[in-house]
């Protein structure tokens, strides 16, 4: 059985400070997010019968999940209005960007999910996250998050990417997040702001984006 980890007192006062501003049209909506994150966070490997404890509860998770004032970007918006709120009161910060895929690959039944990875068998979908952080290494939050599914028939065709403009690549991702962080820089002004990638994000587009833009962005990345 996956493990259950008590929360503190300062756990369950972030979490209602965290989500204080969310709105996700219906105040039941709104307490039930919070209510989630915070069982969440007490069971962070379950799944979510596991960590919801009763069948009742399971059924309010999978309620919540499916309404359709229940969006990725309705979830995050408060989560975005915190961060922002600590990132101004910070001289410099890294806005550091990078992917992840999630493994579904066990979960046999179900659809609408795309190739991860280089084994031709592996299912599941792919997030790219920009995220804040101190000089001294201090995360406060999210500050962009994109997923994506890539289509199973694309799988084997990474030869033919050099051949398509940007905006139909996956490199998009790296000009959206420093967009973002550029964004972010003008509602902070008094914040310096650092866009930061691996050697993947080694791409010309970047760079001319970064320098060329009417609102030049500083940017650090790994070369390849």
């Amino acid at each position: 059985m996956p493990e259950t980890y008590p929360l503190s007192e300062q756990t369950t006062d972030w979490i209602r400070t965290e989500f204080a501003s969310a709105n996700l049209g219906d105040e039941r909506l709104n307490k039930r997010l919070a209510s989630i994150v915070h069982t969440f966070c007490s069971h962070p490997t379950a799944s979510i019968p596991q960590a919801s404890g009763t069948w009742a509860n399971t059924k309010a998770a999978y309620r919540f999940l499916k309404n359709e004032k229940v969006t990725h970007e309705n979830i995050l918006q408060p989560h975005h209005h915190a961060t922002h709120a600590r990132i101004r009161n910070e001289k410099v910060i890294l806005a550091v960007q990078d992917t992840t895929s999630l493994n579904y690959t066990h979960l046999h039944e179900t659809t609408g999910l795309g190739s991860i990875g280089t084994n031709q068998q592996l299912r599941g979908m792919l997030v790219h996250t920009t995220m804040a952080f101190t000089p001294e290494k201090v995360p406060l939050g999210i500050i962009h998050q994109q997923t994506w599914i890539r289509p199973e028939k694309d799988y084997g065709k990474k030869h033919q990417r050099k051949h398509k403009p940007i905006d139909e690549k996956e490199s998009q991702k790296w000009l959206l997040s420093l967009n973002a962080t550029r964004n972010l820089q003008k509602q902070s002004p008094d914040t310096f702001l650092i866009n930061v990638g691996d050697r993947e994000a080694d791409i010309y587009e970047l760079f001319y984006d970064a320098t060329h833009h009417e609102q030049p962005c500083h940017l650090l990345v790994r070369a390849a």
